[in-house]
């Protein structure tokens, strides 16, 4: 399943390592599928986002695919 999603980055400037927090996450028709995510929860990588919605959805992490727009 494909999802387009909007985030927002920052950096803590405690780390190198910049993360993201999730803004939006639709599907391809435009359905929202936000609430699959902790939107407070900052994220280091896109796998650990695949792995959260895949638990969610209860589907195979292999499954999920992101696209930022």
């Amino acid at each position: 399943m494909l999802f387009h999603i909007i985030c927002e980055y920052s950096n803590s400037g405690l780390s190198s390592i910049d993360t993201f927090t999730v803004m939006q996450l639709t599907t391809e028709d435009g359905s929202d599928y936000s609430f699959l995510t902790d939107q407070s929860r900052h994220y280091c990588s896109f796998n650990d986002l695949r792995q959260e919605i895949a638990t969610q959805l209860k589907v195979p992490v292999d499954e999920v695919e992101l696209e930022e727009v």
